[in-house]
């Protein structure tokens, strides 16, 4: 590790484990700790799921074909369920709401964990045992959460005043030369903010990754992964771009194959089922391998 980029406060690594040279961080090398972080990505996909599928249920749970109505092509069937089921839209839209943001909050500890699985050893050079990384994941837990509040307010800030100078230009640019070069306005202005946010995003992984290799502070994570990010900006964005372009083409052949099966019961069900939690795998391990390569960005 370069000790010259080390910020002043950071501890050093605890006795019973040790860093990993920075060659050896590879998420690959840890498939049991992507397995256990695609294991809370399935529950939460289920916690998600739950309250939606059960509003299908009490529309369709006394037809002959069950819900499978609501994958047929063009989307009528699955029109006519969300007409119907406009009453429980709120206390499901709160509910996935809710889900979603403890999640986001609660996942930080498997990702720390993972992190801590990927970044160090033991002086026997085997992965960290499971106690060692649930520490490590346990110390790292406030300042996490303190980056990812950081990150998330700062994206809000952007994506507000990125939409407000928007709607300002695209009002102006309608006033003078019509609806098209209103739309063009609108996405001229907004497009600069978006990718700030991209960027906030990534400085924020990165920051996530300082607190678990560095055991610092929230406030000092911050401070080196925007050093980071200023150091070698094109390096790491397309260290990120490249892994968040290959997550979609799982996503692409999930719904393709959704589309190709359909709602049936039975074995296409659990193949549809196989499928959906393969994409999920590939995402997740897409996810640690960039994860991997925020912590060799810091080194």
């Amino acid at each position: 590790m370069n000790r010259a980029f080390r910020p002043e406060g950071i501890a050093p690594a605890r006795p019973e484990i040790v860093l990993l040279a920075r060659s050896a961080i590879r998420a690959r090398r840890r498939p049991g700790a992507v397995l256990v972080v695609w294991a809370w990505e399935a529950l939460l996909g289920l916690a998600i799921g739950w309250p939606i599928a059960s509003v299908a249920h009490r529309v369709y749970g006394s037809h002959p074909d069950g819900d499978a109505p609501v994958f047929r092509a063009g989307g009528l069937e699955l029109l006519d369920l969300l007409a119907h089921s406009m009453a429980a839209g709120g206390p499901i839209a709160c509910t996935v709401i809710l889900v979603v943001l403890a999640a986001s909050v609660a996942g930080l500890f498997p990702s720390a964990m993972l992190l801590a699985s990927m970044t160090f050893v033991t002086r026997a050079r085997t992965p960290p045992p499971l106690r060692a990384a649930m520490a490590r994941a346990s110390t790292a837990f406030a300042p996490s959460v303190t980056a990812l509040l950081a990150t998330r307010a700062l994206q809000g800030v952007l994506l507000a005043v990125g939409l407000s100078l928007a709607k300002a230009a695209s009002t102006l640019a309608v006033a003078r030369s019509g609806e098209a070069a209103g739309d063009k306005a609108l996405l001229a202005v907004v497009l600069p903010f978006v990718l700030a946010c991209g960027v906030a995003g990534i400085v924020g992984d990165l920051a996530r990754a300082a607190v678990i290799r560095f055991d610092a502070r929230g406030g000092d994570a911050l401070r080196v992964a925007a050093r980071v990010f200023a150091r070698a900006p094109l390096e790491v964005t397309w260290s990120y771009v490249w892994r968040a372009i290959s997550g979609c083409v799982p996503l692409v052949f999930g719904a393709l194959v959704a589309a190709r099966i359909g709602g049936r019961a039975g074995v296409p069900l659990l193949a549809l089922f196989v499928v959906h939690q393969s994409v999920t795998l590939v995402r997740v391990a897409l996810q640690a391998s960039w994860m991997a390569s925020a912590v060799r960005a810091l080194d």
